[in-house]
């Protein structure tokens, strides 16, 4: 939704880095937004939707300049990952990266010190920011509440110390927000 009205009402390009789904996905995500359905309907039966409809969309959005996705699904070596983000934010010239999420592009690294390897990754991230200028979505997981909090998925309250991997990501990023509900709720 914010990579969409980043592009769509601002006219800004962005970059999707989608690392758990493939670019279809991802491209139909955006796609059903505009054309007002679940992604979820709209990627198990486009038929839900006028052909005619369909066409437009990919045609106004996807086969355009506004969105570039990266083809990739797991985690992958960080600097290969930053060669990646570096060549959208110069080499395409997008005004946003969406990277979504952070600690899967630390999973499969074997060391398993996700700690240290978040925190140098949220430090070449802020650099490349800093350096080309680009604005950087970050999306990050979050721990299991302690002590007896009630579970995010049931309401509980998110806390800046629950960003699951390295405290770096609330250190360094300059705003953090948090969406909350109750999935057991009404």
């Amino acid at each position: 939704e914010i990579a969409y009205h980043l592009a769509v009402e601002h006219g800004l390009r962005v970059g999707i880095v989608a690392l758990e789904e493939s670019v279809k996905k991802s491209a139909l995500g955006i796609m059903a937004i505009r054309l007002q359905v679940p992604m979820g309907d709209l990627f198990l039966d486009k038929s839900i939707v006028p052909s005619e409809d369909f066409r437009e969309a990919y045609e106004t959005l996807i086969a355009t300049d506004k969105f570039y996705f990266y083809d990739h699904f797991g985690s992958l070596e960080s600097e290969n990952l930053l060669q990646k983000l570096r060549y959208l934010a110069t080499g395409l010239g997008v005004d946003f990266i969406v990277l979504d999420h952070i600690s899967i592009v630390v999973s499969g690294i074997a060391d398993g010190d996700e700690r240290r390897i978040i925190d140098n990754l949220m430090t070449d991230l802020r650099a490349l920011v800093e350096h080309t200028g680009v604005g950087m979505l970050l999306i990050s997981h979050l721990s299991v509440p302690q002590g007896g909090a009630r579970a995010h998925e049931e309401g509980g309250r998110v806390t800046l110390n629950q960003l699951r991997g390295s405290g770096s990501i609330k250190q360094i990023s300059d705003n953090i927000i948090a969406l909350e509900r109750n999935q057991q709720g009404d």
